[in-house]
C-alpha cells in the first residue's frame, strides 16, 4: 500500500510541486503584501455600502432566520422580505459557506476575511487546474494561475464582494472548452451517459448558476452559444448539442434558485418599485477596451499623470476602471483580437475558440454594444456590463500561456539552451507584470477600520444595554430600502449599522419599497414629531435613533429642540457625534398611562393595519368630493377627464392625501399657468401647454379638513353641442390616500 501511494506521488510530483509553488505565493502574497495578518482578517471587508446588502446583512439574517428571505428585525414593527430584491440571495453557494464558516469562527467579520482569503486560493487552484485540462504545461499554468488571481478586480471589486469571488469563472470557459473539443459529451444512448464528464459539468453548473450576483451565469451562456454556433459552423447543427444542454443546465439551476421569488410575486404580485433599470444605464457602466489596457495601480510617474488625466477628463467613468487586464492580459488581448483575422488551421488552435468567445464578450460589455441592444429590446437588468472584463481576462492570459507552451514544446525542445533561456525570459516577463499589479496595503488602514469598527460596537452596545431585549427602534430620517441615492451626507444602507452591531433589538429601516410596510413607514416618517412620537409609544418602539448626516443644520436643531422638550433625556451619541439615541421608555410610561390596555391594543391594531391606497382615480375615495372636474372619458386603452378653469378637491378630515399626480394638457397653442392652493394659500405653480405637464403635489400632513383649489387661464374648448366648462384635459392620474387622520383625532 505504502508502495502504491508513493508511486502515485511520484508521478504527480510536478502537480505536487506546483500546488507548494501556487500554496507559497498566496501565503507570502496576502500575508506580507497584502498584510492580512490573524489581527487584520476582520477588517478586509468594513461594512459599507453594498457590502450591507450584498454580505452582513443575508448572512446575518441566515445566521437567526436559517434563510435568507425574512428578517424581523428590519423593517419593524412588520419585518421584512427580501424575495423581492434577489440579488441578497442568488449567490446561495457563497452565502452557504459563509454560514458553515461562521458556526466556526462565531464572527461574521472574521468569517467573510477568511472567505476571502480562501477564495484567492481557490483563484490559483481552479485556475491552474483549467489551465491543465486545456493542456498547457505546468511552468505556464502556474504563471498563469498567479497573473489571474493578481488582477486588479480581486482587490478593487472587493465592495461588489460576490463579484470579486471570481474562482469558478475559469470553470466557465473549461465548460466551452470540453463542449467545443469533446464530441462524447451528452451522447444518450448505450452507455454513453455514464461517461465522467457529464456528471462533472452538472456539478460546474451548480456553482457558476449559483455565485456571481446573476451576471456570471449569464455570461456563462452567452459564451456557451458562441461556442455552439462556431463549432456548428465547422461541422454540423447537432454539434450544438453539448452546449445547448450545459445553458439549460445553467439557466435551469439559475432560475430554480429564484423559484421563492416566483411563488412570492405569484401570491402578492410584482414588486414594479425594485430594481427599475434604464436601457441607457448599460452605456454609463459599459466596458473601454482603453480601460483593459491602462493600469488601475500604475507605477511611474508619467504613467500616474496619465491614468489620472483619462479618469478626470474622460466620461463615464465609474466602476468600469477596474477593467485592467494587466500587461499579460493587455497583450493576450490584442493577438486575440489580431488573431479574428487568421484564416488557415484556425480552427485547429484553442486560440481560435478564445478568440471568437473574447470578441463576443466584448461586443457584449463595449459601450453600445450588444447589452445596449439587448437592454432596449429584451430587458435592462443587466446593466453593468463592464464586469466581462474578468472573462476577457482569463481567456487573455490562457492566450499567453498557450502560445508560450506552443513555442517552448514545438519550438525549442530540441535546443535545451534556448530552451531554459525562453523559460528564463517567460519567468521575468510574468513576474514583472505580476509585481506590476500588485498594490501593498498601508498598515494604517487596518488601524483605522478597527478604530472605527470599535467605535461603532461601543455605540451600539450601549444602546441594547439600555433597552429591553427585542426592543423595536424607530430610525431617522426615512430611507426607502433598496437602491436609493445617499440622503445629504448620510452614506447609503448605513441605517443597517444597527442590525449588524446588535443582536436582539429591532429597527424599523429595511422595509422593502413597493410594499405596504414602506407605505406604512412613509406614512408615519411625515408626521408632525409631536404625533409621530405618541403612534411610535402606541405601537410599542422603545428608542429613537437618528443619523445627523441625513438632515440639514437648521432641521436637525429643530429636531433635537422638539425630542429634547418630548422626551426629556439626553441622547446616547456615537464619537462622531452624528448619530443619536432617545430612549422612550420614560415617555411610554407616562403616555401610555393615559390610556387602558383595550385602549392601547385597540389604537395599536388601527395604526398597524391602516388603508393605504394607491389609485388611478382622483376621486374614487369617500373621503375626497370635487367641483369643476368631470367624469372620466375613455377611448380604447386611453381615458381622460376634463376640468373647469377653476376645480375644487374637498378631502374631508378622515383622510390624508400625501400625494397627487396627473398630466395637464392646455387647449391652446400657448403656454398658460395652473396654480394650486390649499385652504387659501398657494402651494404650487405651473406652465402648462398642448403637449402636457406633470403635476406632482406631495402635500404637507395638516389635520383637519382640505380644499385644494385649481385655477388655470387656459382657454376654453369650444365643442357643438357639449356645454360643459372644458380647460384642461387630465391623463395619467394617481393619488396616494391612507385613513391615519381617523387614528389620529383619538390620539389624547
Amino acid at each position: 500500500m505504502l508502495q502504491y501511494f508513493m508511486q502515485k506521488i511520484k508521478n504527480q510530483k510536478k502537480t505536487i510541486c506546483s500546488i507548494i509553488i501556487l500554496t507559497v505565493f498566496g501565503i507570502g502574497y496576502f500575508y506580507f503584501i497584502r498584510g492580512y495578518r490573524l489581527e487584520n482578517i476582520p477588517y478586509i471587508l468594513m461594512p459599507d455600502g453594498d457590502a450591507y446588502i450584498l454580505v452582513y446583512i443575508p448572512l446575518k439574517t441566515m445566521m437567526e432566520n436559517s434563510w435568507p428571505y425574512f428578517s424581523n428585525r428590519l423593517g419593524t414593527p412588520f419585518g421584512t422580505e427580501f424575495i423581492d430584491f434577489p440579488v441578497m440571495y442568488t449567490d446561495a453557494i457563497h452565502l452557504f459557506c459563509l454560514k458553515v464558516l461562521m458556526y466556526i469562527v462565531q464572527n461574521e467579520f472574521l468569517a467573510v476575511g477568511i472567505y476571502y482569503i480562501i477564495s484567492g486560493f481557490m483563484i490559483l487552484y481552479i485556475s491552474y487546474i483549467v489551465l491543465r485540462q486545456m493542456k498547457i504545461g505546468y511552468l505556464f499554468s502556474v504563471l498563469g494561475a498567479i497573473t489571474y488571481l493578481m488582477v486588479p478586480y480581486f482587490i478593487e471589486r472587493i465592495e461588489h464582494f460576490w463579484l470579486c469571488l471570481y474562482q469558478f469563472i475559469p470553470l466557465s470557459i473549461l465548460l466551452c472548452y470540453w463542449c467545443y473539443y469533446d464530441d462524447r459529451l451528452f451522447i444518450f444512448k448505450k452507455d454513453e451517459w455514464k461517461y465522467k464528464k457529464n456528471f462533472i459539468i452538472f456539478i460546474i453548473t451548480v456553482f457558476i448558476s449559483l455565485t456571481g450576483i446573476a451576471y456570471y451565469p449569464f455570461y456563462t451562456c452567452i459564451m456557451l452559444i458562441t461556442t455552439g454556433l462556431v463549432k456548428s459552423r465547422l461541422k454540423s447543427i447537432k454539434a450544438m448539442r453539448a452546449s445547448i444542454i450545459t445553458v439549460i443546465l445553467v439557466g435551469g439551476i439559475f432560475l430554480a434558485n429564484l423559484f421563492p421569488l416566483f411563488v412570492y410575486q405569484y401570491q402578492f404580485g410584482k414588486n414594479v418599485d425594485i430594481a427599475n433599470r434604464q436601457a441607457f444605464e448599460s452605456e454609463v457602466y459599459g466596458l473601454k477596451l482603453v480601460q483593459m489596457i491602462l493600469p488601475t495601480f500604475p507605477k511611474t510617474d508619467i504613467m500616474k499623470e496619465k491614468v489620472g488625466e483619462y479618469n478626470k477628463t474622460a466620461p463615464l467613468v465609474n466602476e468600469n476602471a477596474t477593467a485592467d487586464l494587466g500587461l499579460i492580459g493587455a497583450v493576450g488581448e490584442i493577438i486575440l483580437l489580431l488573431y479574428l483575422f487568421k484564416i488557415r488551421d484556425a480552427d485547429k488552435n484553442k486560440i481560435f475558440l478564445f478568440s471568437r468567445l473574447n470578441v463576443i464578450l466584448f461586443l457584449w460589455g463595449t459601450i453600445g454594444g450588444l447589452a445596449t441592444i439587448f437592454s432596449l429590446f429584451v430587458t435592462p437588468v443587466y446593466r453593468s456590463n463592464n464586469r466581462v472584463s474578468i472573462f476577457i481576462a482569463f481567456l487573455a492570459i490562457a492566450t499567453i500561456c498557450s502560445l508560450g507552451n506552443e513555442i517552448k514544446e514545438n519550438y525549442l525542445r530540441r535546443n535545451k539552451k534556448l530552451e531554459k533561456g525562453f523559460i528564463i525570459f517567460s519567468v521575468a516577463i510574468f513576474s514583472f507584470s505580476i509585481v506590476a499589479q500588485m498594490q501593498r496595503t498601508d498598515p494604517s488602514v487596518y488601524k483605522n477600520a478597527k478604530n472605527e469598527m470599535k467605535q461603532e460596537q461601543k455605540f451600539f452596545s450601549a444602546i441594547e444595554t439600555s433597552m429591553p431585549k427585542g426592543a423595536m427602534i424607530y430610525q431617522m430620517p426615512y430611507s426607502a430600502f433598496p437602491e436609493v441615492p445617499p440622503l445629504l451626507k448620510m452614506p447609503d444602507y448605513e441605517a443597517l449599522s444597527g442590525m449588524l452591531y446588535t443582536e436582539n433589538l429591532k429597527w424599523s429601516f429595511g422595509a422593502m419599497k413597493g410594499r405596504y410596510n414602506d407605505e406604512w413607514q412613509r406614512t408615519i416618517a411625515q408626521m408632525p414629531i409631536e404625533e409621530k412620537i405618541k403612534i411610535l409609544s402606541i405601537i410599542g418602539f422603545k428608542g429613537i435613533y437618528i443619523d445627523c448626516r441625513g438632515y440639514s443644520d437648521k432641521d436637525l436643531l429643530k429636531l433635537k429642540m422638539s425630542l429634547a422638550r418630548l422626551l426629556k433625556v439626553e441622547p446616547i451619541r456615537n464619537t462622531d457625534n452624528n448619530k443619536l439615541f432617545y430612549s422612550m421608555l420614560d415617555f411610554d410610561n407616562h403616555y401610555l398611562s393615559q390610556y387602558s390596555a383595550y385602549e392601547i391594543e385597540n389604537l395599536k391594531n388601527i395604526l398597524l393595519n391602516l388603508e393605504i391606497e394607491k389609485k388611478n382615480d382622483l376621486f374614487s375615495s369617500k373621503n375626497i368630493t370635487e367641483s369643476g372636474f368631470y367624469k372620466k372619458e375613455k377611448n380604447g386603452n386611453s381615458n381622460w377627464r376634463w376640468m373647469s378653469n377653476k376645480a375644487t378637491m374637498t378631502i374631508s378630515s378622515n383622510a390624508w392625501v400625501e400625494r397627487i399626480q396627473f398630466k395637464a394638457f392646455a387647449t391652446g397653442d400657448k403656454e398658460y399657468y395652473l396654480k394650486v392652493s390649499m385652504n387659501g394659500n398657494i402651494i404650487a405653480a405651473y406652465n402648462i401647454n398642448k403637449d402636457g405637464t406633470l403635476v406632482s403635489l406631495n402635500l404637507p400632513y395638516e389635520y383637519g379638513k382640505k380644499n385644494i383649489v385649481f385655477e388655470t387661464n387656459s382657454p376654453r374648448i369650444e365643442t357643438q353641442g357639449d356645454d360643459r366648462n372644458m380647460h384642461v384635459k387630465i391623463r395619467d392620474e394617481n393619488i396616494s390616500i391612507n385613513n391615519i387622520n381617523f387614528v389620529i383625532s383619538d390620539l389624547k
